[in-house]
């Protein structure tokens, strides 16, 4: 079952440096020229680098504050 994981606001530029970076090719840009998370087997683990390359500030990870960052990477640390 897919799961949404980050929350991509209208900020998003289309401008795909979250793409790039994303090393579970979870993330693509869509027609509309945003990006959008894929349904792939490769899930986000919340690594939080799409969040940090965004260059407006676009991504945030579902289940955080904003500063808190105890969550990011759990699946693969925790």
């Amino acid at each position: 079952m897919f799961s949404e994981c980050l929350s991509i606001s209208d900020k998003c530029i289309g401008c795909g440096q979250c793409v790039k970076v994303c090393i579970r090719g979870h993330l693509a840009i869509s027609d509309s020229k945003k990006a959008i998370e894929m349904d792939s087997p490769y899930s986000c683990f919340k690594c939080g680098h799409c969040t940090s390359v965004c260059p407006v500030g676009a991504i945030t990870l579902k289940g955080t504050e904003e500063g808190d960052v105890s969550q990011v990477g759990e699946l693969a640390f925790g």
